[in-house]
């Protein structure tokens, strides 16, 4: 049998829209091109304010987050995403440093990777999160 996911919402002839949250526009963009080759739609922001507007006006599915941004804090974005009507189902979050928010948010069910992050592992964290959320078609093949 031969597995293929395809990052294309099952309901809508749409692809899962990806938000990258970092104020480190190289990695961002990085993540972007990547995450772009494995057929998602990927939208960025450089700070909480601007990941605010574009969750909203690109109505994404998940999001890649840095706790520490200008603006509003990654960890205050979580919470505002959490606490609303967001389109946002899933965040996982990056960070360079171990603190206790990292603890708080770990304790809380988020998914927390440290810089650098390794893209596999990304990526096949957002694939599980995909389907996990019934968000990806999954087509089994007889071969």
């Amino acid at each position: 049998q031969l597995v293929t996911l395809s990052p294309r919402l099952n309901q809508e002839k749409d692809v899962v829209r990806l938000l990258i949250v970092d104020d480190e526009e190289e990695l961002c963009n990085f993540l972007a091109e990547q995450l772009d080759a494995e057929g998602f739609e990927t939208h960025r922001a450089y700070n909480g304010q601007g990941a605010l507007d574009v969750a909203t006006k690109y109505n994404c599915n998940l999001a890649i987050v840095d706790l520490k941004l200008p603006q509003i804090r990654g960890e205050d974005l979580v919470e505002r995403w959490r606490t609303s009507n967001s389109p946002i189902r899933e965040v996982i979050v990056v960070t360079g440093g171990i603190d206790q928010s990292i603890l708080s948010l770990k304790r809380k069910g988020l998914t927390v990777l440290q810089k650098p992050v390794d893209t596999d592992t990304l990526i096949q964290l957002i694939f599980k999160l995909c389907e996990k959320y019934n968000l990806i078609t999954k087509k089994v093949e007889d071969k």
